[in-house]
């Protein structure tokens, strides 16, 4: 092209979940100041995943998965998922094949990118409910965990269940608070739902994300609600810590070590002991 004109109207798109659209939403927001006239997003998700974002959202059939950009008219489409063609996993599911699509994107573009950790995840919680939590946390003083026991979609770890692992884990951290995504069979003191906390399980992606920024430690795997704890307020915190289960580190470590001040610590391995003594292990560090 490259399209610079602020008289095109764009429209981004992914034909995939909700974390794809999560990972590009920093790429879209800076593409949307710096090109076009309207901005538009299609996808197949709950819409309130972006909504602290300013972008007209459409659920409709997308263009090819293939093309990165291509123009119909006077319209510019962008595929922000990285899968096309597998020429962008060189880093597996991570901002660093991310970063090498919108490189891509940004010099058909004719626009500047910025450096990768300009583009790690932030939430406008300002648009984000957030006065259960706020009260939940006001009066729970305990250490936190947050569990993030939603399945994977896309075959990047294997699906086990937390319950049993936690429950070892509730009883060795009595004075710790267990919070899951999803929900979960386990029953005590110390163990409840972001569900219990926030007042609904349904289209609560953002307001989980502002939950993690009130955790501990943050347990899943490379997918769901774990991707919306990767956000830049959790990716500078020092004090934090993630775990995560996945089978290749750079998808696990969604946001590389270079760019984050926050613990992550990778495991690919299931067997229980091995989990069990690996969570409890990094739980007790700095306690």
């Amino acid at each position: 092209m490259p399209v610079i004109s602020k008289d095109v109207d764009i429209y981004f798109y992914n034909n995939y979940h909700n974390g794809d659209v999560f990972y590009s939403k920093e790429f879209v927001k800076d593409i949307k100041n710096k090109t076009g006239k309207t901005h538009f997003y299609i996808h197949n998700n709950n819409p309130v995943i972006l909504k602290d974002v300013d972008i007209k959202q459409i659920q409709a059939p997308t263009p090819s998965n293939i093309s990165t950009v291509s123009k119909k008219d006077n319209d510019v489409y962008i595929n922000t998922w990285i899968g096309q063609g597998g020429k962008y996993n060189k880093f597996s599911c991570s901002l660093k094949s991310n970063y090498l699509l919108f490189q891509d994107v940004y010099k058909i573009l004719g626009i500047d990118i910025e450096p990768i950790g300009f583009y790690i995840p932030d939430v406008d919680f300002d648009k984000v409910d957030k006065v259960n939590t706020d009260k939940y946390f006001e009066k729970n003083k305990n250490k936190t965990v947050l569990i993030c026991n939603n399945n994977v979609l896309s075959g990047q770890a294997v699906n086990f269940n937390f319950d049993a692992i936690i429950k070892h884990m509730s009883n060795v951290f009595s004075d710790t608070t267990f919070i899951f995504t999803n929900n979960t069979q386990l029953v005590g003191d110390n163990i409840t739902t972001a569900n219990n906390i926030i007042g609904y399980d349904k289209g609560n992606l953002l307001e989980i994300s502002y939950l993690s920024t009130k955790i501990d430690t943050i347990i899943g795997r490379a997918s769901g609600p774990f991707c919306f704890s990767h956000i830049k307020e959790n990716m500078k915190d020092e004090n934090k810590k993630f775990i995560v289960f996945s089978n290749e580190e750079d998808e696990g470590k969604w946001v590389p070590d270079s760019e984050s001040t926050a613990k992550q610590h990778w495991l690919n391995r299931y067997d229980k002991q091995y989990v069990i003594d690996s969570i409890e292990k990094t739980i007790k560090i700095n306690e």
